[in-house]
């Protein structure tokens, strides 16, 4: 559950993606990358589109819904967030935190990693990441932040 700008309750639903979700999470992702980062890289990654298989392949993707509408979708590939969206129109709302938990707490994991974004990178220190390399502007013309957190939580403490 989270609350609009207007303080509406909203009731979203988390739940492993499909191939019958591939094509509205590849549009999701597509708009979220032209709105939030394909400035930040060399021009021939500025058209960028993820596949089907990106989403679905050997990889673990959760998605969260409100009314049968995707609004935002992670995708794990071991230990490593490969794609966090969430719809524009939802964020600040939890549903991005919410994807990262569900998946935490399905998977047995002692850490995530993800290469963050420029623009992500302070959602993921709200969350307890933390840069492993500081930022990199590798030779492919990508800039992201290399982070990873614990998940794992020690009961004996």
């Amino acid at each position: 559950m989270c609350y609009n700008i207007y303080g509406d309750i909203m009731n979203y639903q988390i739940r492993k993606l499909n191939i019958n979700d591939a094509e509205s999470a590849i549009q999701l992702c597509s708009k979220e990358y032209q709105l939030h980062e394909a400035k930040d890289y060399a021009m021939e990654h500025r058209n960028w589109v993820p596949t089907s298989e990106l989403l679905l392949d050997e990889n673990i993707s959760y998605g969260a819904f409100i009314d049968n509408r995707l609004v935002g979708f992670i995708t794990m590939a071991d230990n490593f967030i490969r794609l966090l969206y969430v719809d524009d129109d939802f964020h600040g709302l939890g549903i991005g935190t919410s994807l990262i938990n569900e998946v935490c707490s399905t998977i047995d994991l002692d850490y995530i990693s993800t290469c963050s974004t420029l623009y992500a990178h302070d959602f993921y220190k709200k969350l307890g990441f933390v840069d492993t390399h500081g930022l990199v502007n590798d030779e492919r013309g990508y800039v992201y932040y290399p982070m990873e957190k614990n998940v794992r939580v020690d009961v004996r403490k």
